[in-house]
């Protein structure tokens, strides 16, 4: 391709930004190789807006043509050029345009200035078709206010950035002001995910700090009390909690009325007992004994909400909207309003409650020989820990030692049978951490071998796959959890023992390896519970779906129908799963971070001549040449990549040497500790 362009001619070139005055050298390839800033630079013949025919003979001469164009560019009154095009409605080609302002001046410097200007225009005219077309005077005016109004709203977001970094904020905020704290604040939750970024980080973008951008303004919103230092930030992220307002009050207490006094099977007159941590606000299962002629009758209560809160009123709306409770290490945020479980929902001692109750009958030797499940009225006796339940069983002079002995007993037979059907036994390390104040984390690992806590988790298995079957045998529609078989333990040459002989380590291994749970609509197996069939229905005050599947069996039971198709529950219960499983993730993220803070305050609260603190750690996973291994702190459950010497091996105990912490980014740095 030949171009009628001049060795060192000076042209003007369209780069991605703005129009640039180049010196041509030479063409290549269909294309134009020539000089800006002293460098060469390939573009294509369309990008060429201008040839000058002023061929330069040194750069001082280019330099002072480009100062010239520039200051001939600043002097031009666009204004009044416009004004005398506008009424024409035509538009004119470049020279045109330069012909008519410049008239007997007009030369290859006066059409380049031009061209300058008219590119930066964006008031005056509007470039088709390779010609200027000046805009109406209407739109001249509404492109006038529009950049008048832009200059102002960067002041003041300027003066409200300005007022924020003093720790204040102006004494009246502009409707600009205050939609731009809305995006501080959701950029400082979502970062660069934030869909409205690009609103924020021009402000910012100036100041070169090593705090990054999200950072910076989470620490603004702190200082200005927007948000409090321990923002949990994960729990912005998922969306807002539901809050309903207080109309429901009176309809349900008018309805909780009438169903305390109806013919439910009635145990306000048994000996009743909860067992919770000590902080539990929702109690929502409960224990009874019966001892009649050499028989045993085991009683599980669940409390009842479903029935006292209708299908889709605003109660059952906000909690399907929340689909769960949230535990934070520094607050509960729960799933039905608190006063609903404080009134009506919590088996809390001498309140008389709705609930669902499981009997079990059994002869002496814990086999169980009938059971059935029914709406029921419910006043527990007394609240006790899992700590004081544990004492209960080893004493005989406790009061509740001979209905916790039963309740062991029949418990520990029932995992006995899941055992002998395949399930799997692993211990989890449960972290406890309570948050009474920055410099007061308590942090512990729950003891999951406590007596007491395996017997109430298995009684809750029972309850849920005994209701499983009660849907199977009646045809009830529901939502089971299926979990298949893993491939690896179909695999008769795979040992887990082969791969560590440490239970944490093997633990980890173990679960790492089994399949995910998954909701079924049809009653497939639960792999490592080892049961045919299992749903969850036994938390109905802190899950959704656990309240929905309780509804449909109370309403089955009394009128001898669903309350839901399958694809009403399909609906409902799969619309929650996806929240239900951010809101673990939430969760964990906050345990993690105030584990981080705990770590941070050993660090910091040591004397001067103290050593860093150390931890015990359990190898989980070997690096390579291209990783780091993963290491688990015993007393924590936290769980760190680190590199390890080639002699660190998986399952081995190890000692790390705490060396910084970083809570924004929630990561911790250790370091082998050498003997």
């Amino acid at each position: 391709m030949e171009f009628d362009i001049a060795i060192g001619e000076i042209i003007l070139v369209r780069l991605a930004k703005e129009l640039a005055l180049c010196r041509f050298e030479r063409t290549q390839d269909k294309q134009i190789i020539c000089s800006y800033n002293q460098k060469p630079l390939r573009v294509r013949q369309s990008n060429i807006m201008l040839t000058t025919r002023f061929v330069p003979k040194s750069d001082y001469e280019f330099q002072t043509f480009k100062n010239d164009c520039q200051t001939l560019a600043e002097k031009i009154d666009i204004e009044s050029l416009w004004a005398i095009l506008e009424g024409q409605n035509k538009a004119l080609t470049l020279n045109e345009i330069a012909d008519l302002y410049f008239s007997e001046t007009y030369d290859f410097k006066s059409t380049t200035s031009m061209a300058i200007l008219l590119d930066k225009d964006e008031c005056y005219f509007k470039h088709v078709n390779h010609k200027y077309l000046p805009n109406s005077s209407s739109d001249v005016q509404k492109i006038k206010d529009f950049h008048r109004r832009a200059i102002q709203n960067e002041k003041d977001i300027t003066s409200l950035l300005n007022n924020m970094s003093q720790s204040v904020l102006p004494k009246k905020l502009t409707s600009y002001q205050q939609t731009f704290l809305t995006h501080l604040k959701q950029y400082a939750i979502h970062g660069d995910d934030y869909k409205h970024k690009n609103k924020i980080k021009p402000f910012f973008l100036k100041d070169k700090t090593e705090k990054s951008i999200q950072r910076r303004i989470f620490d603004l919103l702190v200082t200005t009390k927007f948000f409090n230092k321990h923002e949990p930030l994960e729990l912005h992220k998922i969306g807002g909690i539901s809050i309903p307002d207080t109309s429901w009050v009176s309809d349900i207490e008018s309805k909780n009325a009438i169903l305390l006094n109806s013919d439910r099977l009635d145990f306000r007159k048994a000996d009743v007992i909860t067992i919770d941590d000590e902080e539990t606000k929702e109690r929502d299962d409960a224990f009874s004994l019966k001892k009649t002629d050499g028989k045993l009758e085991f009683a599980i209560h669940i409390s009842d909400p479903s029935t006292l809160i209708n299908r889709d009123s605003v109660l059952d709306k906000s909690a399907r909207i929340n689909s769960s409770s949230i535990y934070l290490p520094e607050k509960t945020v729960p799933m039905l309003p608190s006063h609903f479980i404080s009134e009506f929902g919590s088996l809390d001692p001498l309140k008389h409650r709705l609930g669902l109750s499981l009997l079990i009958k059994t002869d002496l030797n814990y086999e169980i020989e009938d059971w059935k499940i029914e709406p029921s009225l419910i006043s527990t006796t007394r609240s006790i820990t899992y700590e004081q339940a544990s004492i209960a069983l080893k004493n005989k002079e406790n009061r509740d030692h001979e209905m916790i002995t039963h309740l062991w007993n029949f418990s520990n037979k029932q995992l006995c049978l899941r055992k002998q059907n395949g399930a799997i036994n692993f211990q989890t390390q449960e972290i406890s951490i309570k948050v009474n104040s920055d410099s007061e984390i308590e942090v512990a690992v729950l003891n999951s071998r406590l007596d007491s806590r395996i017997m109430v988790s298995e009684l809750m298995i029972l309850f849920n796959s005994l209701s499983a079957k009660f849907f199977i045998q009646n045809h009830i529609p529901a939502i089971y959890r299926h979990q298949p078989s893993p491939y690896l333990l179909e695999n008769p040459d795979f040992d887990f023992n082969q791969t560590s002989e440490n239970e944490i380590s093997k633990n980890y291994h173990l679960i790492r390896n089994l399949p995910q749970t998954k909701l079924t609509s049809e009653p497939l197996p639960h792999y490592s519970l080892g049961l045919q069939s299992y749903l969850q229905i036994t938390s109905p005050l802190r899950r959704y779906s656990d309240m929905l599947l309780q509804r449909q069996i109370i309403h089955f039971i009394y009128y001898s129908k669903y309350l839901y198709s399958l694809e009403d529950l399909k609906t409902l219960v799969y619309g929650t799963y996806s929240r239900t499983k951010d809101i673990k993730s939430v969760e964990r993220e906050r345990q993690k971070y105030w584990l981080i803070r705990y770590l941070e305050n050993a660090l910091n609260n040591r004397s001067s001549n103290t050593p860093h603190p150390s931890y015990s750690a359990v190898v989980l996973e070997k690096g390579d040449s291209g990783t780091k291994s993963l290491v688990q702190l015993i007393d924590f459950g936290f769980r760190q990549r680190l590199n390890l010497p080639s002699h660190c091996q998986i399952g081995d105990k190890i000692s790390l040497t705490l060396l910084s912490v970083n809570t924004w980014h929630r990561t911790a740095k250790f370091e082998l500790k050498r003997n």
